[in-house]
């Protein structure tokens, strides 16, 4: 069942910016919906007028997060004990990039359409003596021949690319890595609030992920899954109050926290909790499975229109929201900026020179015929 007319008009009244402008760069940050930006600034509110540091108020934010924990964990079909929050994918990819034991010689293989979130952790693998494989993103669906051996230790790729919308072949690179012997993980960040996402079936041992993207969650909403046969191969880095307990004995004991929980300390913004789960029911309100057919349609229409364009080239569209096309003659940043002049916001795809569009559920044919137009101008 398709999202009605009326449905789409009420949620664009609640997303002040599409008065603006042409949003089309949900993939960067998602406009949050006003009764999910009231839910965490309400929270926000309730904590400084009644104290930020009264414990008895303090409990209730700590209660709040684990309730955005396992609502969070239910849309990924884990246990809340699977389930770290972070700020960011990068964040979260940077716990399992610095958390394994790495030896001179080992290998981690990356596809060459990475974010720097990974790319750049990765890279910084190699003062370690880590040797980092850069696979081309077809490659990823053949097994990898080539590019696993015997000192493959961990295989980390998006599960959706950033640049141009396409979908890993995870049953695949799952069977490969494990047959090596080697872990998996994925970049979620283009993935939760555009697909079903079903980590266990997924086969990867680490799923980095936010909500700040397509679920529209406030900014700072994050997480990783760590599955239980891969908990054990990961150390934090980073530690502190909540990483765990501690003895204040004559030499001191330190028992870190079971499961996905020891990658969390410290004091952080504990009103998130709230918006999380606000943008949670928002987006299982209109039916997770709508949005993201709608996204898959909107962004296969643009892309055929981008295709029509003589001098385009089209390099995604339809598998997920995110069309990306690149004009002759015209590097990314170019297109973007002439687009935003129109009032469409778009994001530059530097590595491939074109112009990356994110077409959310609640934007309309109108804007896709707009946008598409925009292109053929320039």
């Amino acid at each position: 069942m398709e999202i009605s007319p009326a449905e789409l008009a009420r949620v664009r009244a609640d997303i002040p910016v599409l008065a603006r402008c042409l949003f089309l760069n949900t993939g960067t940050l998602g406009p949050s919906p006003r009764p999910v930006t009231e839910a965490f600034l309400r929270a926000y509110t309730a904590w400084q007028d009644e104290g930020p540091g009264d414990p008895a108020h303090y409990q209730g934010r700590r209660a709040a997060i684990e309730t955005a924990r396992a609502d969070l964990a239910s849309l990924l079909g884990v246990a809340p004990d699977e389930v770290a929050l972070t700020t960011n994918v990068t964040e979260a990819l940077n716990c399992v990039l610095a958390g394994l034991p790495w030896r001179a010689g080992d290998e981690v293989v990356i596809s060459d359409e990475e974010h720097p979130a990974i790319f750049v952790p990765a890279l910084h693998l190699r003062r370690l003596g880590v040797r980092v494989r850069i696979c081309p993103w077809e490659r990823w669906g053949d097994g990898l021949s080539g590019y696993i051996g015997p000192r493959t230790r961990l295989l980390c790729a998006s599960h959706v690319s950033s640049m141009t919308g396409r979908i890993l072949p995870v049953a695949a690179v799952a069977e490969a890595a494990h047959r090596a012997g080697a872990l998996l993980c994925l970049d979620g960040a283009q993935a939760v609030g555009q697909l079903a996402i079903d980590v266990p079936a997924l086969g990867c041992d680490f799923y980095a992920f936010n909500a700040h993207k397509w679920l529209l969650a406030p900014v700072g909403s994050a997480g990783l899954v760590v599955r239980p046969q891969a908990s054990d191969a990961l150390t934090p880095v980073w530690v502190g109050a909540g990483s765990g307990e501690v003895a204040y004995a004559e030499d001191g004991e330190l028992a870190l926290a079971p499961g996905a929980r020891r990658f969390e300390f410290a004091t952080r913004n504990w009103a998130i909790g709230d918006g999380i789960s606000a943008a949670v029911a928002y987006a299982r309100a209109i039916g997770l499975e709508r949005i993201a057919a709608r996204q898959r349609a909107l962004s296969g229409a643009l892309a055929a229109r981008l295709a029509d364009i003589p001098g385009a080239s089209v390099l995604g569209g339809g598998e997920t929201g995110i069309a990306t096309a690149a004009l002759r003659g015209h590097d990314g940043p170019e297109v973007q900026a002439a687009l935003a002049a129109q009032g469409i916001i778009t994001r530059p795809v530097r590595e491939r020179g074109a112009v990356r569009f994110s077409c959310a559920y609640f934007n309309t044919e109108d804007e896709i015929a707009r946008a598409a137009a925009a292109m053929a101008a320039i």
